[in-house]
């Protein structure tokens, strides 16, 4: 199945209202030349189905090319302060971490339910095992590395010169080891992948998932 065909006239159909300029479905993370392409508000989209209760958490956005469907997260709060691990690690930052960890696998977990049981219905007539295409989570992080202080950087450098630090990961290596129990084909995404802002901005297929913002002014 193609998902440029009957998932992208049943979303312009049901949820173009939904559809937001990236800076703002990112909460300004993510800002591009061309300021009117965006994305699906699955924020918005699944609020839609919870009216009289408390909705899930979900994910920020969601976005489709000719082969996979994508819920995407914005993250910010890796670099208010300087306070944040170097490869030693403190207890604040790794008490941050955790936080924000498991915030991230409640919305992974809550958007695959949203998806299955009332977004996906929508937006097809088949079921999540009848699709032949990807359903993937991406999870975007605002800054790729730790900031140092000049301290720090110095003993970085230096364990990583004796090897001390070999083991040592940044910050995207670690949040993509905490959320890797979703990646089951079958059972919860075909992929879950995190990423810098960075990293985000420079992949060779972002703007197949990208479309235009109808009557969109800044």
């Amino acid at each position: 199945m193609l998902l440029r065909g009957d998932v992208a006239k049943k979303m312009d159909e049901m949820y173009q209202n939904f559809l937001k300029p990236l800076h703002k479905v990112s909460d300004n993370l993510i800002q591009l030349d061309d300021s009117s392409l965006g994305m699906y508000s699955f924020d918005d989209i699944s609020a839609s189905f919870f009216e009289k209760i408390r909705k899930p958490t979900s994910a920020d956005a969601v976005c489709f090319d000719s082969r996979r469907l994508v819920f995407v997260e914005f993250k910010k709060g890796f670099n208010d302060s300087d306070e944040y691990p170097t490869s030693k690690g403190c207890a604040h930052c790794k008490e941050h971490q955790k936080n924000i960890s498991g915030s991230l696998l409640l919305k992974i977990a809550e958007t695959h339910k949203v998806f299955e049981r009332f977004f996906l219905e929508t937006i097809s007539e088949k079921t999540e095992q009848e699709h032949n295409c990807r359903v993937e989570f991406w999870i975007v992080l605002n800054d790729a590395e730790p900031r140092f202080s000049p301290l720090e950087t110095i003993e970085a450098i230096q364990e990583e010169m004796s090897g001390i630090g070999k083991n040592s990961k940044n910050y995207v290596t670690r949040i993509s080891d905490s959320v890797k129990r979703f990646r089951h084909p079958g059972y919860w995404f075909d992929e879950v992948e995190v990423m810098s802002a960075r990293d985000f901005k420079t992949r060779k297929d972002l703007y197949s998932f990208l479309r235009k913002v109808p009557s969109y002014s800044t």
